[in-house]
């Protein structure tokens, strides 16, 4: 399992949406976002995770799940607060079209007195 900070979650996040050109589906034509689409893409809460900590079975489970199996943690939160600021970080990625995540990922920043990364 990964700790962060919650800065520190948000850095990675940050720059793998600088990276990631397009939402990480499922590839159907229905494109339910998923962690990791087995292709090396994953969205902004699977580019969290431990490689080694990534199964298929994770996909349609919800950021609680993943939380509650101990599988992400951010140091100084309870569970609640991190669900709750991870929820927001996934609905950007999961809702915004790529062209909106720097703004809606600054939002986010904002909302949480986090620094954006240079």
């Amino acid at each position: 399992m990964k700790k962060y900070t919650k800065q520190e979650f948000f850095n990675v996040v940050w720059q793998h949406a600088k990276k990631l050109k397009k939402c990480t589906n499922n590839g159907t034509d229905h494109g339910m976002c998923v962690y990791a689409d087995g292709r090396g893409n994953a969205c902004f809460i699977g580019a969290t995770l431990d490689r080694d900590d990534y199964r298929p079975t994770l996909e349609g489970k919800g950021v609680a799940s993943l939380l509650s199996l101990g599988l992400l943690a951010i140091e100084g939160l309870d569970f609640s607060d991190t669900e709750v600021f991870m929820v927001r970080l996934q609905e950007v990625h999961d809702c915004c079209p790529p062209v909106m995540w720097n703004r809606e990922l600054r939002k986010v920043a904002d909302e949480h007195d986090l620094e954006v990364p240079v």
